[in-house]
């Protein structure tokens, strides 16, 4: 359980556009995953963190919602994932291995955030949030982030929190807005409910996710 003498974390004042994350969600089946836990611990994984740009990573399993495994990447900036070095292991170019694994996943889903000013503190992290919205055109953004902070700087056990833009467009023309928590606990669902529809905009992912390990 959360420390109640714990204070929440401070709302931001400033945001500014500093990077970029890269979230790879999937699902292998179940007969196949502890050889899918052996390719991304031993390949996979160790090969993306080898690139140019590509400055930390760590794995997820999600405990609530859905695909099973989260891999989240921090990025130098978006521009990294269009590099000659990350083109020659992606795609036709992928390794025997990721060729033949890949595409008896289930889920798969590749999102690219361009992040903003991150807020934390020291600690643990012990459960992860990812949430996403798609926001209508009349909805204004930072309007919407402040709603969101001001939910979340209630809750006591925030580490970090950051927020990304899906670089990818919406075919309406709004915005999808995705927000990255960690906690030093595990934190209930219940306790984010309040979360799920600001401003009248429903969520579009609730994702609860625990550190990954074998």
């Amino acid at each position: 359980m959360p420390d109640s003498s714990r204070t929440a974390l401070p709302t931001l004042d400033k945001r500014i556009m500093n990077g970029a994350l890269l979230l790879v969600l999937m699902q292998p089946p179940s007969s196949q995953e502890e050889e899918f836990n052996d390719w991304y611990d031993t390949e996979h994984f160790p090969q993306r963190l080898a690139l140019p740009g590509f400055l930390d990573g760590r794995r997820w399993v999600c405990s609530e919602g859905w695909p099973r495994y989260l891999a989240l990447y921090e990025l130098e900036n978006e521009d990294v994932l269009n590099s000659a070095q990350y083109l020659s292991v992606s795609g036709a170019r992928s390794t025997p291995w990721s060729r033949r694994i890949l595409p008896r996943t289930v889920g798969r889903q590749r999102i690219v955030l361009k992040t903003r000013a991150e807020a934390g503190r020291p600690g643990q992290a012990a459960s992860l949030l990812l949430m996403s919205w798609n926001l209508p055109a009349d909805v204004d953004m930072e309007s919407f982030i402040s709603a969101v902070d001001a939910q979340i700087n209630t809750i006591t056990g925030v580490l970090t929190l950051q927020w990304g833009e899906n670089l990818a467009p919406l075919v309406d023309h709004g915005r999808s807005l995705s927000l990255i928590a960690t906690f030093d606990y595990c934190i209930p669902s219940s306790a984010l409910d309040a979360m799920r529809r600001p401003l009248d905009v429903g969520c579009t992912q609730f994702n609860l996710y625990l550190p990954y390990c074998r």
